[in-house]
């Protein structure tokens, strides 16, 4: 179909790969859709270097006239969507440096251009906060979200709780961040949490999602209102 061999070429997997790295990011261009793979092995841990990438691929895109929406996911190299943050910084064995999460955040939600998550594997963490900064979501039906975090002690800091309460009912944000269980993305059909819950390929349904948003302006998350 059309929509796969956009998800080819997006995924370089073409005999004629188009991307352009950006640190441990690529960034591909299909029509007026872009898309920015996050690909740094084994797990996508969200490291300076990774959230500068991010930084750096949606300022381009934003001031690109050329493209109309943005697909954020993860490259073949790695296994899931986006472990969080680097625990490396956490436990003090790496410095910290900028931008922080909260900064990456801050780009998405100043992104004049939709941007939509396509999620697979584990989405945990730091890497659930990014995905809640997105306009849209399209999800695996095996993907797996959740902070495990607070198992740690630790709370999510860059806004992802409040973003979650627009788009869950109270009881299950509490349940949430109550726990820090991980729950498959099924467990949140027919809420505002996914825009599609998919058995095939999330690029592939998030390429869709973004052609019929591309002469659109998508609502931030953070603007919505408390559910």
């Amino acid at each position: 179909s059309v929509t796969s061999a956009r998800k080819r070429r997006m995924m370089g997997e073409d005999e004629r790969p188009v991307g352009t790295p950006v640190g441990d990011l690529t960034v591909h261009q299909v029509g007026s859709i872009a898309g920015r793979m996050m690909d740094r092995p084994p797990v996508n841990a969200l490291d300076p270097g990774l959230r500068q990438a991010i930084v750096a691929a949606i300022g381009q895109a934003a001031s690109d006239t050329g493209i109309g929406a943005l697909v954020h996911a993860a490259g073949p190299r790695v296994a899931g969507f986006c472990a969080g943050t680097d625990l490396a910084e956490l436990d003090g064995h790496a410095p910290p440096g900028p931008p922080d999460l909260r900064a990456v955040i801050a780009c998405i939600d100043d992104c004049p251009k939709p941007i939509i998550a396509a999620i697979r594997g584990a989405c945990l963490g730091g890497g659930l906060e990014l995905v809640l900064a997105c306009h849209h979501r399209v999800a695996t039906a095996d993907a797996m979200i959740g902070f495990p975090e607070i198992r740690l002690g630790l709370i999510p800091g860059a806004g992802g709780v409040p973003r979650l309460t627009r788009l869950l009912a109270p009881a299950e944000v509490l349940q949430m961040i109550g726990t820090g269980e991980l729950r498959p993305a099924t467990h949140f059909s027919g809420t505002e949490l996914f825009d599609r819950i998919v058995d095939g390929d999330a690029v592939e349904a998030a390429i869709s999602v973004a052609a019929d948003l591309v002469t659109s302006r998508a609502m931030r998350v953070r603007d919505r209102a408390v559910v």
